[in-house]
């Protein structure tokens, strides 16, 4: 019999005034990479609307920046936990391949894109 759980599909949660200021939104959150143009530690970014983050130089903005890739976006330790339940949110992806973080008990999740500034407020 399958789990009942892997059946119910996520939901996004909305980020409010309350989040915000409980998480400390926007994050600033480092890109783990080196700007070609600058040689600037990179910041993680919204780049688009729908979810879309890059990596981009704060000193002059180059944007769209480089692609945030899997494997860095795996390494991030957000420690974030769950509005609903108050467990730590893992990382994850969304039915559209964009960042997010996960509550499995909740099957909630939040975007990565909605956690970070945009590229022009760097």
């Amino acid at each position: 019999m399958p789990n009942p759980v892997s059946t119910v599909p996520m939901k996004e949660y909305p980020i409010d005034d309350r989040l915000r200021r409980e998480w400390k939104l926007p994050l600033n959150l480092a890109g783990l990479s080196i700007s070609k143009c600058c040689d600037e530690p990179t910041r993680i970014v919204r780049s688009m609307q729908g979810g879309f983050v890059t990596r981009n130089c704060p000193r002059c903005k180059k944007g769209p920046g480089r692609i945030l890739p899997e494997h860095v976006f795996n390494k991030l330790k957000l420690n974030l936990s769950c509005p609903q339940c108050g467990l730590k949110l893992r990382n994850g992806k969304d039915g559209y391949g964009n960042y997010v973080l996960i509550c499995d008990g909740c099957r909630l999740f939040v975007k990565l894109a909605d956690l970070v500034p945009h590229w022009s407020e760097i």
